[in-house]
């Protein structure tokens, strides 16, 4: 089974046994590409030098979304499209990260247009099968699909790459600090991690596989986002009022935690408010950090600072990254 503990790192969360999840309780669509170019001839070609540059232009590939370049108008129209799957899809996300789906929506549409700086382009083809894949795949790990904030690159496979985003393919196989760009890998190829495989598939057994729906055996294989494998089956994950263990978690990405042996809903402070790590002390909301206070011996929610702003302790209100000290969209690669 695959854990949920790297997911809650943005609020300190852990749980221990409990904060486990694998899932299906969404069939979604499975893995989408774009569709093939077609080829047009111009019915009736004029003659001489203007008829053969009339026919390479009617020789071209129609546009597609991925190809058509995107601004602020359509980061606000993607932005409600993606805070409202991620509320669907993983609610502690939005809670904690965001707060709510209007912040959220304000916070995305920000980095949205961020990435898009320098005429780059965003793939909504992508981001829209992120939004869609099967069991809320995409939003395993991560509150927004990569997808979704990361520009097309322009390195081809087998080149140099630093991060994903030097990448057309999307994938930057790394060893180390620098590696090389290759295409996201199929069902049933072998991974080192989900972000290797296709959208909607997630690396299990070192195998790129499609989580399993509730319902279905699995033994030896993954259930989805809100699943678990009992007995052999894909089972829901406990939530309100569930008895809970280490073999029966709670549904943590909707925000439950097993508490006496119980799962309970987490609850959630503002800035400024006590806070705590343990599954039954309250979470913070909107981005937030729970930070210890020495004098005081207790935790606080702190402000995390925003896109364009210092980030002196490597921290950044999400969807945000560190990069050069200052709080930005993407990592800066060195490697060429």
């Amino acid at each position: 089974m695959r854990h949920w503990d790297a997911i809650f790192s943005v609020a300190a969360f852990a749980v221990g046994g409990a904060m486990t999840g694998c899932d299906s309780s969404n069939g979604g669509a499975k893995p989408a590409t774009s569709p093939a170019p077609t080829s047009t001839t111009s019915a009736s070609p004029p003659p001489s030098d203007a008829g053969d540059a009339n026919e390479v232009e009617a020789s071209k590939p129609p546009a597609t979304d991925s190809d058509a370049p995107i601004g602020p108008a359509d980061c606000a129209a993607l932005a409600n499209e993606v805070c409202s799957a991620l509320d669907r899809c993983a609610s502690y996300l939005l809670q904690a990260d965001y707060g709510n789906i209007a912040s959220c929506s304000e916070q995305y549409r920000a980095a949205c247009t961020e990435a898009l700086r320098d005429e780059r382009r965003l793939d909504v083809v992508q981001c829209r099968s992120a939004i869609a894949a099967n069991g809320c795949e995409g939003f395993r790990g991560a509150s927004f699909p990569v997808a979704c904030l990361r520009p097309l690159g322009s390195t081809e496979a087998g080149a140099p790459c630093g991060r994903h985003a030097d990448c057309a393919t999307g994938y930057c196989a790394r060893k180390g600090e620098c590696g090389t760009c290759v295409s996201r890998a199929a069902s049933g190829h072998p991974c080192e991690s989900s972000e290797a495989c296709q959208l909607g598939l997630v690396c299990h057994a070192a195998s790129c596989t499609l989580p399993l729906e509730s319902g279905a055996p699995c033994a030896g294989q993954v259930c989805g986002l809100h699943g678990w494998c009992v007995q052999g089956v894909c089972a829901a994950l406990g939530r309100d009022g569930a008895t809970c263990d280490a073999e029966r978690p709670c549904d943590s990405p909707a925000g439950y935690a097993c508490v006496a042996g119980v799962c309970q809903a987490l609850s959630f402070v503002d800035l400024g408010a006590v806070c705590g790590v343990t599954s039954n002390q309250p979470r913070c909301s909107g981005g937030n950090a729970c930070v210890a206070e020495q004098a005081l011996g207790e935790r606080k929610c702190v402000a995390q600072p925003g896109l364009g702003a210092p980030c002196p302790d490597g921290r950044c209100r999400p969807p945000y990254t560190c990069a050069d000290g200052i709080c930005g969209v993407l990592d800066v690669s060195f490697c060429k």
